[in-house]
């Protein structure tokens, strides 16, 4: 037990800086990063002030604190989310296939390291990697919206970047990992995610369909449409439960892809 449990830290370790010294997870964060500065300047204009601003609050009754944390959310978790959960698993796609293309793979089959050791260490490197670029926007963007829109609760705000992006994160980023292990190289891996996470969804009819209430395609969908929506909306308390419902489904869709990938793993190295 303790062997394995050191070899999954050091895999954890080992993909977290292998992520963090190629260009994709810095790409990917240097646009979130930037998507949301261009976001919160827009939002700090006399017009946005005039023309949304003041409406809104006069439609809703809400206070400046409760309406600027509202604001703050909103435009994080829009560009956030689009980033996260369709970016993400492309970015990540190739982090089995590239140690296959490298040759990578036959040194860690050649250590005494399982199969699910090995696949566990990817997905969680991966969560580890993005997490911690999670953490610095988080801070960093927080104090960001303080500066351009004033008082607001940070609290709620966290949350958005913990629970929020976190789920997608696990979700997206876990499956973008383990959806790609038969794969040869990056190409095909890439296809594969984009196949899988835009194309199929839509032939699918599992399409963006943001309702008061979901249903069984919107609770399978990849794309996570009920968490999508949880965060756009002023009155969250209806979407909590069909957003509590996709992050349980996306859970159980992640461990059951993972067990398919480690069983086709061990056969391929009994063939």
């Amino acid at each position: 037990m303790n062997s394995a449990i050191h070899q999954l830290r050091g895999m954890i370790w080992y993909e977290l800086k292998m992520h963090w010294r190629r260009r994709a997870l810095k790409i990917l964060m240097i646009a979130l990063f930037a998507l949301i500065v261009i976001t919160s300047l827009l939002q700090h204009t006399e017009d946005f002030e005039k023309n949304v601003y003041e409406p809104v609050k006069g439609e809703t009754g809400l206070s400046d604190a409760e309406l600027n944390t509202w604001f703050a959310i909103f435009s994080t978790w829009f560009v956030g989310a689009a980033t996260l959960g369709f970016m993400l698993p492309i970015g990540v796609a190739d982090t089995i296939p590239l140690d296959r293309q490298s040759g990578v793979s036959e040194l860690f089959h050649s250590f005494p390291v399982s199969r699910s050791t090995y696949l566990l260490g990817k997905v969680m490197g991966v969560w580890a990697a993005v997490l911690w670029g999670n953490f610095v926007l988080m801070v960093i963007t927080g104090v960001l919206w303080w500066f351009f829109l004033g008082g607001y609760k940070p609290l709620p705000y966290l949350s958005m970047w913990i629970l929020g992006l976190g789920i997608l994160t696990v979700l997206n980023g876990g499956m973008g990992v383990l959806l790609t292990a038969t794969q040869p190289n990056r190409l095909r891996a890439v296809l594969l995610t984009i196949g899988f996470m835009f194309i199929l969804p839509n032939f699918l009819g599992m399409d963006s369909n943001i309702r008061e209430s979901a249903d069984l395609w919107d609770f399978t969908s990849p794309l996570r449409w009920p968490i999508f929506a949880y965060y756009i909306r002023i009155n969250q308390a209806g979407a909590l439960t069909d957003a509590v419902i996709a992050a349980v489904v996306g859970i159980g869709e992640l461990v059951l892809i993972g067990v398919v990938m480690w069983g086709w793993l061990c056969w391929k190295e009994q063939h």
